[in-house]
């Protein structure tokens, strides 16, 4: 009597419910049923019906197989039913065994008990959909995510998936994979300077960013798991940053560009300022002396009025002229060339402005057809030719081309004039150069000569020394041979 007081306080305390099966009668004898006190005596039809319509036949299948076999094992079976005091089904557990046998060895009562597990089974339910989204947000997420423990194993990752292929932690860790650590004595060694290890250390979110290959750059983020005053791992975060630092640094250059253009603007309005009141100046000085001028100096200032007028409308031209090209403005033909006859007609049109003392000749190579803007290709070679004539005292100017093959052809003017300073080497091309103070012109030539040259698909281009003579040249491309007819 004492023991079954026992197992009863026990059954009650622990709330579990147990039950007894008269095999004979039919009926069962719960204790410690939710919402009854004390036994609750029900038969086994009736208590069929407490179980839900989707579990009674895989109860009642176990039932009957349990009274009808001889070797009497243990049996559980999981179902759902529910209690007098709710109409809320509950997930359960029952288990029994055969309590005694009657004369014929054949099992006369059960006994077992019924768990409630509804608890835990809610909680399981809740855990796998948790796990469930966490695999579709690891699945679906655009960044790569990575969770490594205290002890430096890797609990889950969606790498592969974002980026198939890669090893995005390759130059990382000097391991070539985090989590992939050294082991002595059954513990792992951390590598040296391990950033994953770093960020443990110091429990700051740590930013890195570093190519993959030369088509991926990424930036790792990690950042520390706490709990408390504990680190209990780190999550890195991988992020494909290669368009986003690709644009960032287009801008970067797109504001170096700005800023280089708005100096050269600003360079540009001295300059222009200057090269416009030269003439200017000259031209109101003289016009106002012009009434008390004697006749011999009246003559006089009217030419230094019409140099200068003529200077000043070069002037305008000039940044009119190399304001369009810069704009994509450029009118530019194709026409087909004689190269000899381009040669020779550029010489009859500098011979009289020749020095004396400097011979002006030419150079003619294989005859030669060229498809360009004949036009422009003149007043290029015209400004190298009026150049080399301005400073050449003694001498030759000589005017050639040269067959490149594939390359193109080769347009040079050579002279034996006082070459270029090394100081003026980098900016022979630049607007507003001019190889000393006292030199004529506005300098802007060879600026227009670099931009048409390029806007015609050639290359613009020299070679000097001091006292001894320089070659400017531009190279053209898509050329033919064809001898005229």
């Amino acid at each position: 009597e004492l023991a079954r007081k026992k197992t009863i306080l026990a059954t009650e305390a622990s709330g579990i419910i147990s039950w007894e099966l008269n095999v004979q009668t039919g009926e069962i004898l719960m204790r410690n049923v939710p919402g009854l006190v004390g036994t609750w005596k029900i038969s086994m039809r009736e208590w069929l019906t407490y179980v839900h319509t989707q579990d009674r036949t895989k109860v009642r299948r176990a039932i009957s197989d349990m009274l009808t076999t001889s070797a009497h094992p243990q049996f559980q079976i999981d179902f759902r039913m529910r209690f007098p005091d709710s109409d809320k089904l509950q997930y359960c557990a029952i288990y029994g065994k055969a309590l005694r046998n009657d004369a014929d060895n054949r099992p006369a009562a059960y006994i077992g008990y019924i768990t409630n597990e509804t608890r835990f089974v809610e909680m399981n339910i809740k855990q796998k959909w948790a796990n469930r989204c966490n695999q579709i947000i690891l699945a679906n997420v655009n960044s790569g995510l990575l969770y490594i423990d205290s002890d430096f194993n890797v609990k889950w990752d969606n790498l592969q998936k974002v980026f198939p292929g890669k090893n995005v932690f390759e130059k990382l860790c000097n391991r070539g994979m985090v989590g992939n650590c050294a082991v002595h004595d059954g513990k792992k060694v951390r590598c040296e300077h391990c950033p994953v290890h770093e960020c443990e250390l110091r429990k700051e979110i740590t930013t890195i960013d570093y190519f993959v290959d030369k088509n991926l750059e990424v930036e790792v983020k990690l950042i520390p798991v706490l709990n408390g005053s504990q680190v209990n791992g780190v999550v890195c975060r991988v992020d494909d940053v290669t368009v986003r630092q690709k644009v960032f640094r287009n801008l970067e250059e797109a504001r170096r560009k700005a800023e280089e253009s708005s100096k050269l603007k600003t360079t540009f309005l001295a300059n222009i300022g200057h090269e416009i009141r030269t003439p200017l100046n000259a031209i109101n000085g003289f016009a106002e002396l012009l009434d008390d001028a004697s006749p011999d100096d009246r003559k006089m200032y009217i030419k230094i009025i019409n140099d200068n007028s003529r200077n000043l409308i070069t002037l305008v031209e000039n940044l009119l002229e190399l304001s369009d090209i810069e704009c994509g403005e450029l009118q530019l033909t194709h026409e087909t060339m004689y190269l000899p006859t381009l040669v020779e007609y550029l010489l009859d049109n500098h011979r009289n402005r020749v020095p004396e003392g400097v011979e002006l000749k030419g150079e003619a190579g294989e005859p030669l057809y060229i498809s360009s803007d004949e036009r422009r290709v003149q007043e290029v070679v015209s400004h190298f030719l009026s150049n080399a004539l301005k400073y050449t005292q003694q001498g030759s100017v000589t005017l050639g081309y040269e067959d490149l093959g594939e390359q193109g052809v080769k347009i040079y003017v050579r002279d034996t004039g006082i070459g270029i300073a090394d100081e003026y080497r980098s900016r022979v091309f630049h607007r507003f150069e001019k190889l000393g103070s006292m030199v004529s012109g506005n300098g802007l030539g060879l600026a227009i000569c670099r931009a048409i040259t390029t806007a015609l698909g050639g290359e613009i281009g020299y070679e000097s020394k001091l006292g001894e003579g320089s070659t400017f040249w531009i190279t053209l491309p898509q050329h033919r041979e064809m001898v005229p007819a």
